[in-house]
């Protein structure tokens, strides 16, 4: 169990550097939005926060069913199973809302 924490951990970490290091390639070479223009983009984000959230619920359900009908799995087995399936959920959706934060960040440096 402390394996599968410490790489959950170490992929949070890794995604967040990377997202920040993009975030600041892309903020000082963007061009001023103006005010429709970051309204949609904020709008765009906020969808597709929406959207990843949504997808990583149905990889959550989708991953717990096959924890379920996994066969010859002791019930342990199935409840360790069940927990990675919850911890890549969460991370999924961590991942989402700091992209959002980012983008929606980006977006309010770049308007006019």
């Amino acid at each position: 169990m402390t394996k599968l924490m410490a790489t959950v951990v170490a992929a949070t970490i890794a995604s967040f550097g990377f997202t920040a290091v993009h975030a600041a390639d892309t903020a000082s070479s963007a061009p001023a939005l103006t005010h429709d223009q970051s309204k949609n983009a904020k709008t765009q984000a906020t969808a597709q926060y929406k959207a990843k959230k949504d997808v990583a619920d149905a990889n959550e359900k989708l991953n717990k069913a096959n924890c379920d009908t996994a066969h010859n799995a002791t019930h342990g087995e199935k409840s360790a199973c069940k927990d990675v399936a919850d911890a890549q959920a969460k991370k999924d959706k961590a991942d989402a809302k700091l992209q959002k934060e980012t983008d929606e960040a980006n977006i309010k440096a770049n308007s006019k």
